[in-house]
């Protein structure tokens, strides 16, 4: 190539770097992100996290341990209940902490290592608690209000 060729070549580079330069600075951009469901992955390729839709219509918050088990799931559902879940090493809801719509008033639930509840505590709206110990087959052994 010859020195004319060079220095043509380089002021076309000059010239389209600054017409991109001036097209991107004149339009903004966007700050917004909108989607169904977003998914973070680890460099392996393992989904880690999952904000999105549930399949109660509700929206979601998963995050995932480097097995791909949920570990906590934080969400609103439909009826605006907001709830916190959190599992065990295979998956097993182990915790439940939920703040129900109007009159409900607030719970938590803690389930043994199947997955089913043994121990409830809620505080309903009009200021009532209730505190409740479960057998494996859900029946009450101990309440008081």
């Amino acid at each position: 190539m010859s020195g004319l060729e060079v220095l043509g070549f380089s002021v076309v580079g000059v010239i389209l770097a600054g017409v991109l330069g001036f097209a991107s600075a004149r339009w903004p951009r966007r700050r917004t992100v909108e989607a169904e469901a977003f998914v973070v992955r680890d460099p392996t390729g393992r989904r880690r996290a999952k904000l999105g839709m549930g399949k109660d219509g509700g929206v979601r918050l998963r995050l995932f341990d480097e097995k791909g088990v949920c570990c906590v799931s934080l969400g609103v559902t439909p009826t605006e209940c907001a709830r916190l879940h959190l599992h065990g090493p295979q998956g097993a809801l182990r915790a439940a902490v939920a703040v129900f719509p109007e009159e409900a008033g607030v719970g938590v639930v803690l389930n043994d290592q199947a997955g089913r509840p043994r121990m409830t505590v809620s505080v309903l709206e009009t200021g009532v608690a209730d505190v409740r110990v479960l057998d494996e087959d859900g029946k009450i052994l101990w309440k008081t209000r």
